[in-house]
């Protein structure tokens, strides 16, 4: 390839071991690439994602990228939660990573859709449209019978996929970042209504180790060690953590942030995370499982007394059980009883 770039316009080339499959050429135009590919074999031609991708031009931060990269294997896999840098629609929003083509590096990952779904014209065009889980009845109501298209159990709209109530994108690997995503809760909740399972139970996993610190206890949800408890040693900046399992012939595991959970005890005081009971706060005093019952009480309006004007309310006790992974530790009280 040396030889042909001298009279080829082609300026430079290399590969990353990292990267397997993949060459990287610099050129004056796109036709100098393509002339001297086809000299090349093993060059896949086909513009089809399923198949491989000839031709893609790289942006200068990706470039960049490229340039100052280590030959190390990258620590996004599937299921890793992460964030979209560079997206006309999807600009640092938070994704999951569903499948990963190690030959192409190009990602599948679900995204939470900003569709415009009401009629009003934004003030400013640079407004994106707020993320809401996929609903075909209030598509098809505002862009017609003909707007989208059942695929298997998805649809497609506007040439997008959308499965479980997400939209599904194919993202080169170096649009995404998985280091330091902090995540919130209004971010996640979207993602644990999916019909998806695993998105979901992905999403509510990820809601419940927020909070969670160095020396906590832990749980292991997934996996051949599933039920393993530990200690939280250490927290990394790539969505994963190190375990010290509480069996001492377990070496140290490096995992997920969604693969564990926390270790709840009676009397931890929790705050509900979804469901129809969401940020109701109160106390465990059972645990079973993966189920704790949670203590907590309401105020519900009483009925009167003789008088219009008099409106009496009723404290009631609740107990109720919740899957652990919906519930978040919040700061113990302190109270004093005289």
């Amino acid at each position: 390839m040396k030889s042909q770039s001298q009279s080829s316009g082609i300026l430079s080339a290399f590969s990353r071991d990292a990267i397997r499959g993949a060459i990287y050429v610099e050129a004056t135009q796109r036709s100098d690439v393509v002339n001297i590919a086809r000299g090349l074999h093993g060059v896949l031609h086909s513009r089809r994602i399923a198949y491989g991708i000839s031709l893609v031009r790289l942006s200068p931060e990706e470039c960049a990228s490229l340039l100052s990269m280590g030959d190390y294997p990258t620590s996004i896999v599937h299921g890793s939660w992460v964030r979209i840098k560079h997206h006309r629609r999807h600009r640092l929003d938070l994704a999951f990573v569903l499948q990963l083509d190690e030959g192409t590096l190009m990602a599948r990952v679900a995204v939470v859709p900003r569709i415009k779904l009401d009629r009003k014209r934004p003030r400013r065009r640079k407004i994106r449209s707020t993320p809401l889980l996929f609903d075909p009845n209030k598509v098809r109501e505002l862009y017609g019978d003909k707007s989208l298209t059942q695929c298997g159990n998805g649809w497609i709209f506007r040439r997008n996929e959308y499965h479980g109530g997400l939209l599904v994108l194919f993202v080169n690997l170096f649009e995404l970042s998985n280091i330091n995503i902090n995540p919130t809760l209004e971010e996640i909740y979207p993602f644990r209504g999916s019909q998806d399972r695993t998105v979901a139970a992905a999403a509510a996993a990820l809601s419940s180790t927020l909070k969670l610190t160095v020396n906590d206890k832990v749980k292991i949800i997934v996996g051949e060690l599933q039920g393993s408890t530990g200690r939280l040693a250490e927290i990394h900046d790539d969505g994963t953590v190190t375990i010290v399992a509480d069996d001492e012939q377990i070496p140290p595991l490096n995992l997920l942030r969604w693969e564990i959970c926390k270790l709840f005890s009676q009397g931890d005081f929790i705050r509900v995370l979804f469901g129809e009971h969401r940020g109701k706060e109160g106390f465990i005093v059972d645990l079973e499982g993966n189920s704790a019952t949670i203590y907590y009480h309401i105020f519900l309006p009483g009925g009167g007394a003789g008088s219009r004007e008099y409106v009496a309310h009723r404290e009631v006790d609740i107990f109720s059980r919740f899957n652990i992974l919906y519930l978040l530790e919040l700061p113990s009280l302190v109270c004093s009883i005289h």
